[in-house]
């Protein structure tokens, strides 16, 4: 196995520029004027491609979606879903699913069932 020459010199660009990056400071976001206006219009459950277009129709905002974006993903944060596994001694516990998959075909009696 080789290694190309520079993949040395590139690895270590790459993490002085990620270095730098990460210790810039933060700037304040061009829609913290909006603040209050963005929190009205996620307790009405408007999608960020909405708040973006009213915010530049009723406010005259000039900066970007992805700047609405991060904004409104700072201030309600995507909640994660959470599951329990279940773990039990094999026979000891059984799982039903009763979800719904749509009519069925029975091929024997050609009636129509729901599955």
């Amino acid at each position: 196995m080789w290694i190309r020459s520079g993949t040395f010199q590139a690895t270590r660009n790459w993490q002085k520029a990620l270095s730098r990056h990460q210790n810039r400071p933060k700037l304040p976001s061009t829609l913290e004027k909006y603040r209050e206006q963005v929190k009205t219009y996620l307790d009405q459950n408007l999608q960020k491609t909405v708040i973006y277009q009213r915010l530049r129709e009723d406010y005259g905002y000039e900066g970007s979606y992805s700047s609405v974006r991060q904004f409104v993903l700072r201030l309600k944060p995507v909640e994660k879903e959470v599951f329990v596994r279940v773990n039990t001694e094999p026979g000891k516990e059984m799982q039903v699913d009763f979800g719904h998959v749509g009519p069925i075909v029975d091929l024997k009696t050609k009636r129509t069932r729901n599955g």
